[in-house]
């Protein structure tokens, strides 16, 4: 759980937010980030644990994942390893350690404030564990579809297996490893404004 004590002021607020693939955790995100806290992206920390540790991803998995600025380019990276869960593994167990280390130093760097981590892998990553509770995005699947395929311009096929993975991972954890709010993102964005809005002035409460 989040730090307490002497650690964080005492009105400090860590919230995570994870979700189903494409439900719109970044929209909820966004949406605590305009009530005041601090965003940090664990996706841009892992294109920055990337950079780092580029090296030694390239000498893992070959010069031909390299783009034109010379670096490792994450859509030729992704093709390969959402193909392959053995490759999906290696490529984590180098950058997920690097990743945690920076969202850690990010929430030190930020004393006292709310803050949210905005994270899809959440859980696996053990970033549950800095949070005071976790804000986890749902949608019904045709909506969730219709998102990924707009915004990634993946195949149908590709969407598919990203969903599936991400239900495989989420199934493994339940409320009884984390306290856990479910925020149903369809509709209008007042009423996904309302739903925060509860949850934060329940929370606060209690």
């Amino acid at each position: 759980m989040a730090e307490t004590g002497s650690n964080r002021a005492k009105a400090r607020v860590v919230v995570g937010v994870a979700g189903s693939y494409c439900a719109g955790k970044s929209t909820v995100a966004q949406r605590l980030v305009d009530r005041g806290f601090v965003e940090i992206n664990v996706d841009k920390t892992g294109h920055q644990a990337l950079r780092e540790l580029s090296d030694k991803v390239v000498q893992h998995f070959g010069h031909h994942i390299l783009g034109e600025d010379g670096l490792p380019d994450r859509r030729k990276v992704g093709e390969i390893v959402f193909a392959n869960p053995q490759a999906l593994a290696e490529l984590e167990a180098i950058l997920h350690p690097r990743m945690v280390e920076i969202v850690e130093q990010r929430l030190k760097d930020a004393p006292g404030q709310n803050c949210v981590v905005d994270a899809a892998l959440l859980f696996p990553m053990g970033l549950h564990r800095l949070c005071d509770f976790v804000m986890w995005v749902d949608a019904c699947l045709p909506l969730r579809l219709l998102r990924a395929l707009r915004r990634d311009k993946f195949s149908l096929l590709a969407v598919l297996r990203r969903i599936a993975r991400q239900r495989r991972l989420s199934a493994k954890f339940s409320a009884d490893v984390v306290d856990i709010d479910t925020v149903r993102n369809y509709g209008s964005r007042r009423s996904l404004d309302r739903r925060i809005d509860s949850i934060l002035q329940r929370r606060a409460a209690g």
